[in-house]
Order: C-alpha cells, then sequence, then structure tokens
C-alpha cells in the first residue's frame, strides 16, 4: 500500500507444467516431444502398445483427463466432469487391452476410483466409501484394479474386481500408487516416498533392494523389466535413472531440464522401455499488479 493509501501492488507468481517425451537407448536420451498448454499439462501414461499418452489438462479451465499419439499430436478431451479447485481428477491409468481407464477422482477431499472407455463412453464409479480411494492401476491380466485406501485410517494398498466390488486388503504394510509386474508375480508400491515391493506368491513385503534410502515421491514407474525414476533427495540434482528389474544395474539416463511437480504420477515409461515422458515445472514466472483508488 502506497503512503498515502491511494495505490495498492501485489505481485502473482505461477508455473507452466508441461509433458516432455524422451526417446532412449537406456544410455542416453533426446527430447522428442513436448505436451504444452496455457495451462498446465501432467501426470503423463503411456497405452500398453505405446502408441498414444493420456494426461491431466487443465487447458479448459478445469482439470480433465486428455489424450494424445505419443507423438504428441492430435490431443483431444476424454473426461468432461468440469472440474473445480475443490474437485480433482487424475492418477489415469491404462488396461491391458488399450479400451479403459481408470482414474481417481476427488470431491471436497473424498477420492473415489473411476473408469472410462478410451472414446470417451461408459464412465462408472467403481468406490463410494467414506474414505479416500486413489491411485488406481490395473492387474496384468486387466481382471483386478489395485489402488490405494484409507480404510483404517493409514493408506495400504487394495485391490478389487475390474468391473467394481468388494475390495481386498493386498499390502500390510503403508503402500500407495501400486503397480503390478508384467509376470503379476511381484507388486511394487509406494511406502512412505520409498520402493517397495511384494511378492504375491510368497506374500513377502520388503524395501527394494538398492532404493532403500531414495526418496522417489511420484516420479517412478514400471514396464516389463525396467524401472525409471527420479530421486528426489535434498540436495541432488535431478536425474531420470533406469533399474533393471532382473539384474538390478542402474543407470542415469539424462538430467530433468525442469523442476518436479510434486503430489502427482510424474513420470511415465512406454511398453518397449524407449520412450520416457516426464511432467515437469518447465519454468515460474511473475508479474507485478498496480491497482488505483482500489477502496
Amino acid at each position: 500500500i502506497s503512503p498515502d493509501s491511494s495505490l495498492l501492488a501485489f505481485s502473482q507468481t505461477a508455473a507452466d507444467r508441461v509433458v516432455e517425451v524422451f526417446e532412449t537407448d537406456g544410455a542416453t536420451a533426446q527430447s522428442r516431444c513436448t505436451i504444452n498448454s496455457p495451462r498446465k499439462d501432467d501426470t503423463p501414461r503411456f497405452s500398453h502398445d505405446g502408441t498414444r499418452i493420456a494426461f491431466v489438462s487443465s487447458r479448459t479451465g478445469s482439470d480433465e483427463i486428455w489424450i494424445a499419439n505419443s507423438d504428441c499430436s492430435n490431443p483431444y478431451q476424454l473426461t468432461r466432469l468440469n472440474q473445480t479447485e475443490q474437485v480433482g481428477v487424475g492418477s489415469p491409468r491404462w488396461s491391458p487391452d488399450g479400451r479403459t481407464l481408470v482414474f481417481d477422482r476427488n470431491a471436497n477431499g473424498n477420492a473415489d476410483i473411476f473408469t472410462i472407455r478410451a472414446d470417451g463412453s461408459d464412465l462408472r464409479q467403481l468406490t463410494s466409501d467414506k474414505t479416500t480411494n486413489n491411485m488406481p492401476s490395473w492387474s496384468s491380466d486387466g481382471k483386478w484394479i489395485y489402488f490405494s485406501s484409507y480404510r483404517d485410517s493409514v493408506s495400504r494398498v487394495y485391490r478389487m474386481p475390474a468391473a467394481g466390488g468388494e475390495a481386498i486388503q493386498v499390502t500390510s504394510s503403508i503402500g500407495r500408487e501400486p503397480i503390478e509386474s508384467a509376470d503379476g508375480r511381484m507388486l511394487y508400491y509406494n511406502n512412505g516416498d520409498r520402493l517397495w515391493r511384494k511378492d504375491l506368491i510368497s506374500g513377502l513385503e520388503s524395501a527394494f533392494p538398492g532404493l532403500e534410502d531414495v526418496t522417489i515421491n511420484r516420479y517412478w514407474d514400471v514396464a516389463g523389466s525396467t524401472l525409471v525414476y527420479i530421486p528426489v533427495n535434498s540436495g541432488e540434482r535431478l536425474v531420470v535413472r533406469s533399474l533393471d528389474l532382473i539384474t538390478h544395474r542402474q543407470s542415469s539416463l539424462f538430467d530433468l531440464p525442469g523442476t518436479l511437480a510434486l503430489w502427482v504420477p510424474g513420470i511415465a515409461l512406454s511398453p518397449s522401455s524407449r520412450l520416457v515422458a516426464i511432467g515437469y515445472v518447465a519454468y515460474r514466472y511473475g508479474h507485478i499488479t498496480l491497482i488505483k483508488d482500489w477502496k
């Protein structure tokens, strides 16, 4: 406020979130294309044939799920839920046959699981509990949907039939953001921002070897025998890394060209492991507004 109270000045800052697709040979990577709009674009997920990317965008004024080709061309809006600031949509995942997507929708703090056909038809709500159910994914055979739930005040992994139905608790430890391995034997999940796994045959739950001290937040994905992740430990530069799930050999692929957009799924790996899509904050900008006779 100016000394004579006639002028009011304030600053505003904003961040541009984009989805960038990189092509990698497992050792190096180069940018292939970018999904960008005047609003935020994040949460990329490849279809199982690698030809399409689902992502979340607010380019229409509210968060909705969109789909584009893997070369970032021909984006189209999938959901039309007319989201508001109090209602969010996110965490899209493709079914193995590529016909359906599962996602979560948060209405006034209470998230539930939904499915929708890839052509925008047959929207279904699968959960309606008075608790948070989010971060869904499909089993490798498409018969089950895994998800995180706070049914006992702690986030654990559950699963239910793909068409909906009774949920079964899967992890006894804290768990969220589950992904089943391609062979259906292993379940990978986030345990307090660290990567854990559960052997679905023996039932053993444990921290992933070699990553016990690596904070990954929601920046990780699995396709085939490859894990990609971005360590977000304080003080370290942001590097996209890959890990062979069979040999446990790790490689650094490339530095992230921006900063992380936290609390959303930030990285996706194509089934061929040749494409990596990353949602990140490309740049931040701000401006100062001056208002005269503001009272």
